[in-house]
């Protein structure tokens, strides 16, 4: 032990080169003020965007590490909801760039959508200017804030050379047979006239954004065939890195793939084809050939179709809905059309029954007499005979559930094992800003055929193609007034990213190659169901063809928790209020500036709509961008739920200056440059210093700043190595911040002054702050831990040690 201590003395302190850092001295100053603030900020974010743009700009498979945030929504304005997902995504950014990655951080707009349409039109713009003006905006909040985003990689959804591909895309999709067209109950917006999805009506019953009653409505759509995928994709999330709560709302999204769909086509009374297809899910396809009918319930489309649904023509929007016949509590016969069985070819009658046990979420079902003696109870009162006997001549795969699944999509009548509940993709949109249908209709032969490869894009301004396809006339075809759903244009945009430049084909199949899967996902929990799942069915297509070097596009998934914010709604109609159209009332509550009406305070996900966006242009000016981005992750682990209060930015300034203060101080008692020979000194002591140093650190009567230290230094190597999990990625803050006394109190008073212990005190900036707090650590890094002056790559910042730093060892 003598010995130990004798070599530990023969450390002697060095003083330092005064290097510069962050400013035209090079000292530390004895406080954080705002103009030291300014001037490191400065400092480091032209530091860091110069060593970013220096990177190699390409990835390859080997050292590549794919981070992405969702893309978002150009509604104008940035709000501090919108900085905790991109700082999370920039956090793991600097820290795999400094780790020696080649890190792909893309960034891009999902600029297509009804309210850039509505809000366009309120201003008398055109969506495209409004849309523009938002993502100039938006663009420079983000580089104020400093996230070190691949602008070089930019996208935006409604510029023709994105677009072009999301129809090439469609047009795949509709050659693979996965899209269709289809009448279907849509929810209709009066008010918008539009439809909506199901996640745009709330509880009452109402649209999202005009506050309209929902009607609904019966409407000839474009589908996609989720449904082939759904087994695949249900058995796909057991293999993929994400928080148990998004595996399982996904996994309820899909639902229990226990049955599949057949297709039975519809023919008219007197036999002719009707020009309609009943889709039938079903646990026993293998029971095809005993099935004497189908159920149908009252509320299925094919009772009301128009009587010019033959001619392909849409259902009018004013028009009610048609019924054939009059309601009846009792199961009975519709007389108007049957089906035919696909196996037999025997015309099946259907059966309208409002009491069957239809499976969940549909409205049909088969009747088989064979297997379920009541259904043949139903069939004898609906039709007065008896079921027909059926051939003895069963196929092969009779009693064998995936055999017949397989006899049915080699025919393509269905097959694919799904979910009862998981209903195919309703694409059709009813607006104008948003991605075109390339499909041409044909008013003479009434035919639908894909507008060729050659014409793409098809915008709103695209003259008419003439002649028809199918027919050859001139002058008789129309293109498809419908747009896509906008999520049809995030479904693939992490493909693009790879290979933005590309104008021959979405994205090259080496760059997909040597980027995909996406690394770390960072996104909302609001989007864990619907974008994820149909993102998925992208990426498992591109898989199919050939475009993809893996079907899951997600290889680990970082959910964020929404931001809330303080909302004001007016009662009854519920108009959202600013903060600057409320005041103070006697009662301790809130009334209108305007009509001093009272107003109902609530905690809402902040949003553009509800009025309770909090700007990040504010803080960063007042406060400074770090302490923008340390804000949005601080006290609560990425996944929680944050309300936004506004003494957490206090909190974390008088943080921020204590441990400033505290890294002076620490310089100030051990100012030293480690050298060669500094190190040739130190290795002679390394394995004996490693249980010394456990032994202080561990000891019961080593100062508490001591065991402090120790603690969290190893609370933080289990956190980097943790890989930001949501199990693992806590902030640090919520443990340092209570504890910032007892190391301002004892940081002067070190009681082994070796190179190993102002190490261990000096990392512990780095480790506890993060790169979240950039210029900060950085310049605490930079202040020892740098030679050269210049990033380390793979020595970066969890490369602490002296032997890597100084010799490059």
């Amino acid at each position: 032990m003598n010995s130990i201590l004798f070599r530990i003395k023969q450390v002697r302190p060095i003083l330092s080169n005064r290097r510069k850092i962050y400013s035209r001295t090079g000292q530390w100053p004895p406080r954080l003020t705002v103009a030291v603030r300014e001037e490191l900020e400065a400092y480091w974010s032209a530091r860091l965007a110069r060593d970013k743009s220096e990177s190699p700009k390409e990835v390859d498979g080997d050292n590549k590490y794919y981070c992405l945030a969702m893309f978002p929504y150009p509604s104008g304005e940035l709000h501090v909801g919108h900085v905790k997902v991109y700082t999370l995504a920039n956090i793991m950014g600097i820290y795999r760039r400094l780790r020696g990655y080649r890190v792909l951080q893309p960034i891009g707009w999902d600029s297509f959508g009804l309210p850039a349409e509505n809000a366009a039109r309120d201003r008398g713009l055109a969506p495209r200017v409004w849309t523009e003006r938002n993502i100039a905006r938006m663009r420079e909040q983000m580089r104020s804030i400093g996230f070190l985003f691949d602008w070089d990689r930019e996208v935006v959804t409604s510029e023709a050379s994105y677009y072009r591909w999301t129809q090439s895309l469609f047009l795949s999709l509709y050659g693979a047979g996965l899209a269709y067209r289809d009448y279907g109950w849509v929810n209709w917006d009066p008010v918008d006239r539009t439809v909506l999805a199901h996640e745009q009506v709330d509880p009452a019953g109402r649209a999202w954004r005009s506050g309209a009653v929902v009607e609904r409505r019966l409407l000839k759509q474009w589908f996609l065939r989720t449904t082939a995928y759904a087994e695949r994709l249900q058995t796909g999330l057991a293999g993929l890195q994400w928080a148990d709560n998004v595996v399982a709302i996904q996994s309820n999204w899909i639902g229990v793939c226990d049955g599949c769909v057949v297709e039975f086509p519809v023919q008219n009374a007197d036999g002719t084809t009707a020009g309609y297809s009943l889709s039938v899910w079903t646990r026993h396809p293998h029971l095809l050939d005993v099935v004497a009918a189908i159920f149908i319930h009252p509320s299925h489309p094919l009772l009301y179709l128009p009587s010019d649904s033959r001619s392909g023509s849409p259902l009018s929007t004013s028009s009610p809905p048609l019924s054939p016949f009059p309601s009846t509590d009792h199961p009975h016969l519709l007389p108007h059309y049957s089906a035919v069985n696909p196996l037999t070819n025997r015309p099946l009658p259907l059966l309208i029954h409002p009491t069957h046990p239809f499976p969940s979420e549909r409205h049909s079902d088969l009747c088989i007499p064979s297997e379920f003696p009541d259904h043949g109870t139903v069939y004898r009162s609906c039709t007065g005979v008896e079921p027909s006997p059926f051939a003895t001549d069963c196929p092969s795969w009779r009693r064998d559930f995936n055999s017949a699944a397989a006899w049915l999509r080699e025919r393509s009548l269905g097959g694919h094992v799904t979910s009862s509940k998981l209903r195919d993709w309703l694409v059709s949109r009813q607006r104008v800003w948003g991605t075109p249908i390339p499909m041409v209709h044909c008013d003479a032969c009434g035919s639908i055929s894909p507008l060729p490869d050659s014409q793409l894009p098809l915008t709103p301004d695209s003259p008419p193609l003439s002649p028809c396809p199918n027919c050859s006339r001139p002058d008789t075809t129309r293109y498809d007034s419908d747009t896509m759903d906008t999520s049809v244009d995030s479904s693939w945009y992490y493909f693009r990213y790879t290979d933005p430049g590309n104008s021959t084909q979405p994205w090259g199949l080496r760059a997909a190659r040597d980027a995909m899967p996406v690394d770390l996902y960072v996104g909302g929990i609001e989007h864990a169901a619907v974008h994820l799942f149909y993102a998925r069915f992208l990426g498992y297509f591109a898989y199919d063809r050939g475009w993809s070097p893996e079907p899951e596009p997600f290889k680990r998934l970082l959910v964020s928790g929404i931001i809330k914010g303080v909302t004001y709604r007016r009662p009854p109609a519920g108009e959202y209020l600013s903060e600057d159209d409320v005041i103070g009332s006697a009662d301790g509550g809130f009334r209108s500036r305007d009509d001093d009406a009272p107003v109902v305070v609530t905690w809402e996900k902040m949003s553009k709509s509800k009025r309770n966006g909090v700007a990040p242009d504010k803080i960063v000016r007042k406060y400074g961008r770090d302490l923008l981005m340390m804000s949005s992750v601080y006290r609560l682990p990425p996944e929680a739920i944050k309300r936004w209060r506004g003494e957490d930015i206090l909190g974390i300034m008088r943080y921020k200056r204590k441990y400033w203060g505290l890294i002076r101080s620490l310089l100030s008692c051990v100012p030293m440059t480690p050298t060669a020979s500094l190190w040739k000194r130190m290795s002679l002591i390394e394995s004996s210093m490693s249980w010394l140093r456990r032994g202080i650190f561990e000891s019961p009567r080593s100062p508490a700043i001591w065991r402090r230290v120790w603690s969290l230094t190893e609370r933080s190597r289990r956190y980097r190595s943790s890989l930001f999990t949501s199990t693992g990625f806590r902030t640090r803050l919520s443990d340092g911040v209570p504890n910032t006394r007892p190391f301002w109190a004892t940081s002067a008073s070190c009681c082994v002054p070796s190179p190993r212990c102002r190490r261990t005190r000096c990392g512990l900036g780095w480790r506890e702050l993060g790169p979240e707090a950039s210029s900060l650590t950085g310049s605490i890094g930079e202040r020892y831990w740098r030679r050269d002056g210049r990033w380390s790559g793979s020595r970066g910042l969890e490369s602490l040690r002296v032997r890597r730093e100084i010799l490059g060892r």
